[in-house]
């Protein structure tokens, strides 16, 4: 075999690699996580029918590639809320806390989440106000954060 398709063959070979060993965001938004916060409203509020929230954490075993950028962090932070069906827009929904966008989100396959991942807990405070967006239009959902 040629040399150069020798290198071609070990760069797939490593380029594959990484890739199965590195988690997706998919992998991170359906991973078990621990509970830190978690909201009790069951009564659908504005236009989205939001209802509730959730926050876990997650311990990641190995580096997190998102949007072609690797990740290598050893906890991150998922962010669901609840209610719905949540409509599929070309625009992502984005959820807030406190004021401060997170990653855009992602619908559940059955519509009735949408879910995001953080990497710094520090904006999740007590009392922050939660908000739910696509676009311009935006929906507060009725409970603070509230953590355990």
């Amino acid at each position: 075999m040629p040399r150069l398709n020798r290198v071609f063959v070990v760069g797939v070979c490593l380029l594959l690699a990484s890739s199965l060993c590195a988690s997706t965001l998919e992998d991170l938004l359906n991973m078990p996580g621990t509970v830190l916060a978690k909201g009790s409203n069951s009564l659908p509020v504005g236009q989205f029918g939001v209802k509730s929230y959730k926050v876990e954490e997650l311990t990641l075993s190995e580096p997190v590639v998102i949007d072609g950028q690797t990740i290598n962090a050893v906890k991150a932070w998922r962010m669901t809320i609840t209610g719905g069906p949540f409509p599929v827009r070309d625009q992502a929904a984005v959820i807030s806390v406190g004021g401060v966008d997170l990653r855009p989100a992602l619908e559940v396959s059955d519509l009735s989440a949408v879910a995001t991942i953080t990497f710094d807990q520090s904006m999740l405070t007590n009392a922050a106000v939660i908000t739910l967006s696509y676009g311009e239009d935006t929906t507060v959902l009725p409970e603070k954060l509230t953590r355990n």
